[in-house]
């Protein structure tokens, strides 16, 4: 990682690729907002079925370009230095289509070689751009570079909020 990048950036080694820092054929990553409660972890394994990761899809977007560009108007003070449009545009200048979009807030994870790949994916191209925070813009061009097999976690993710889990300002408030 770039030495002056951001410390959040740093600290997000472990939820690209996880199995870097754990010996486990499953892995549950949480951001440090998200509380679990009673059945959490069962609930996500559960939903895994036979796919790669379980996660789910972002609540009121599906592009990434459409990601970055209100992030700009969202949350300028987090946002507004990052090029987090300038890497949306590359994907989709490279080829991306650009449909998908995943919260990446939570997510479970099974290991294997399409995952392994995805996670030094997903780092590379988080390395290649340092200050954009937004990793959920390079998620789903390596999901698809990498053929890993998304399972969507049933319902809305606001839907189990208070529920399985709490989600809860970062200490930095955002």
């Amino acid at each position: 990682n770039p030495s002056d990048a951001d410390p959040r950036y740093a600290a997000k080694a472990a939820k690209y690729q996880p199995f870097e820092f754990v010996a486990a054929d499953l892995v549950v990553w949480l951001d440090g907002r998200v509380h679990p409660g009673p059945g959490f972890v069962e609930w996500l394994v559960d939903c895994l079925g036979d796919g790669d990761q379980g996660i789910y899809r972002h609540w009121g977007r599906t592009s990434i370009l459409a990601e970055a560009e209100a992030c700009l108007v969202e949350n300028p003070a987090k946002y507004g230095h990052a090029p987090n449009v300038e890497q949306a545009r590359y994907y989709l200048d490279s080829g991306h289509e650009d449909t998908d979009l995943w919260q990446s807030t939570f997510y479970v994870m099974r290991r294997n070689e399409r995952t392994l790949a995805m996670g030094r994916r997903w780092q590379e191209e988080q390395d290649r751009y340092p200050d954009c925070l937004l990793d959920q813009i390079p998620l789903p061009p390596v999901i698809a570079e990498c053929g890993v097999k998304v399972v969507d976690l049933p319902g809305g993710f606001w839907d189990f909020h208070g529920k399985l889990f709490v989600l809860e300002p970062h200490r930095d408030g955002t």
